[in-house]
Formats: C-alpha cells, sequence, structure tokens
C-alpha cells in the first residue's frame, strides 16, 4: 500500500512540474515575442535615422520595417505556437506513462504478499464480526425467552398462590358464618343443599337394567317357543289363525319406574310374548301359535 501511495504521489507531483514547465514555456514565448518586437522597432528606428542621413524616405522604410516586423511576429507565433504543441503532446505521453507505471506498481503491490496477507485478516475480521454479531442476537432471543418463561412461572405460582389465599379465606369466613349462626340460633348448623343429580343419575340407571333385563328375558321366550314340537290333539274343528295380540300394559311397578321410548313390535314378536305369558297347559293355542307363524 505505501507504494502504491507514492506512486500516485509521484504521478501528481510529475504532472504539476509538467503543468509549470508548460507555463514557463509560454511565458518565455510571449516575452520572447514581446522582446523581438521591441529589438525590430528598435532596429527600424535606428535603420531610419540612417536613411534620413543618406537621403532615404523614411516613410517606405518604415513600411518595409512594419512589413519585417510582422513577418518576424508571425513567424515566432508559428515558433511558439509548434513549441506548445510539442510540449503538450510531450507532457501527455508522460501523463500515460505515470498512469501505465502506477497502474502497474499497483498490481504488483496487489499481487505482493503484505498486501495478500492484509486482505487475509481483513476478511477474517469481517467474518469473526459478523459470527459475534450472529451469537450475539442468539444469545438475546434466548435471555428473551428465558425472562418469558421466568415471569410465565411466577405469574403462575402468583395465581396458585392467591387461589389457595382465596380458598383460605372463604373456608375461614364460611367457618364464622357457621359459628355465628349456630351462636344467633341455636346449637344446630345449617343444613347444606344438596345436589340432585345423583338421585337422578340412579334412577335413570335402574330404568336402564330394568329394560336390558326384559329384552333379555324375552329373547329366550322367542327362541324357545317354534322348537317346541306341536302336541297331537283330538280331531276337532281347525280354528282360524289367531290375531297377533297388543302387548301387555305395565303394572303399577312398572308405571313408577322409567321406561325407554315404546318400538313398533312385529306380529311374531307379539305373538312370541303372548305365548310366553300364558301357561303351557294349553297346547291348543300353543300348536295354532306355532302353525300361524309357520304360515
Amino acid at each position: 500500500m505505501d507504494e502504491v501511495k507514492a506512486m500516485a504521489k509521484a504521478g501528481e507531483t510529475v504532472g504539476r512540474a509538467v503543468g509549470t514547465g508548460l507555463l514557463v514555456v509560454r511565458r518565455s514565448a510571449v516575452r520572447a515575442g514581446q522582446l523581438g518586437a521591441a529589438a525590430a522597432k528598435r532596429a527600424g528606428g535606428a535603420a531610419e535615422r540612417k536613411l534620413t542621413e543618406h537621403g532615404a524616405n523614411p516613410q517606405q522604410m518604415a513600411s518595409a520595417l512594419t512589413e519585417g516586423a510582422e513577418v518576424a511576429r508571425e513567424e515566432v507565433a508559428r515558433t511558439t505556437r509548434r513549441t506548445r504543441r510539442k510540449l503538450a503532446r510531450k507532457a501527455k505521453a508522460a501523463r500515460r506513462d505515470l498512469a501505465k507505471s502506477a497502474a502497474k506498481a499497483k498490481q504488483e503491490a496487489e499481487k505482493s504478499k503484505p498486501v495478500k496477507e492484509t486482505k487475509k485478516a481483513a476478511k477474517k475480521a469481517k467474518l469473526e464480526a459478523k459470527r459475534a454479531a450472529v451469537t450475539a442476537t442468539h444469545e438475546l432471543k434466548r435471555e428473551a425467552l428465558r425472562k418469558r418463561d421466568d415471569v410465565k412461572r411466577a405469574a403462575s405460582e402468583a395465581r396458585e398462590e392467591a387461589a389457595k389465599q382465596s380458598r383460605r379465606a372463604a373456608k375461614k369466613a364460611r367457618k364464622k358464618a357457621d359459628k355465628l349462626a349456630a351462636k344467633s340460633g341455636g346449637t344446630e348448623k345449617p343444613k347444606r343443599k344438596r345436589r340432585k343429580l345423583p338421585l337422578l343419575l340412579a334412577v335413570v340407571a335402574a330404568g336402564v337394567a330394568y329394560v336390558v333385563k326384559s329384552k333379555s328375558s324375552s329373547a329366550p321366550a322367542q327362541s324357545a317357543s317354534p322348537q317346541t314340537p306341536p302336541r297331537p290333539t283330538p280331531a276337532p274343528a281347525p280354528k282360524p289363525a289367531a290375531k297377533p295380540a297388543a302387548a301387555p300394559k305395565p303394572t303399577a311397578a312398572k308405571e313408577s319406574k322409567p321406561s325407554p321410548a315404546p318400538h313398533a313390535t312385529t306380529p311374531k314378536e307379539a305373538g312370541a310374548k303372548h305365548a310366553a305369558d300364558k301357561p303351557a297347559s294349553n297346547g291348543q293355542q300353543v300348536s295354532d301359535q306355532a302353525s300361524s307363524e309357520k304360515k
């Protein structure tokens, strides 16, 4: 880096030197032109005096001298213009060479070991700074989450403690109220109201058990009725098929218990129930019902 700075400074100093040189050349050219014009004027005056001494016409000599002076001035201007152009070309070439040399020096400086080491160090420092920033953000997030958990835990503990204290206060207030009521009204403690929900649940459970029991008792009767063979009867006249009987009415004990919603009974189920309720001594009716069910 020091070499690059030195080369850049050298280019700047060379450019300044070239500019100052051009200014000096321009000023010297202007002075030379002025001096040439003054010398020509002096020479013209001396020639005019000599011509007047020798009897020549001074006006013709003056015009000739002025023409000569103009020609000399133009020549001097041309020469100064040429010199300026040459100097400008030389300065441009010098600047170009300096720029090339500065670029070359910069490339060589970049390829040098110190510059490479400084670049590597800067890159490593940048990566370390980035990692440090990431770790710092992670630590801040973890700390925030930890604090939030602590606040939640403290709030839950405070709520639990407040609930415990409120329960204790309510219990104490209830005890005090009971004591005051016992003192004011007598030794009897005020009776607490009991809930009716357990009683309702017991009634519903008894109804369900009764329905299940009735269904289980009707199922064996239905299965036993078709298996009983018809008993031989004396030759009476065949009776018409019996109509399906209605379901038996519930007794007073059954009415007291809650019963489920009635469902539609088929004719076979009604006949089977009717046959199970009647005594088995009447073989004729059982055989008639069996024959009707077979039909």
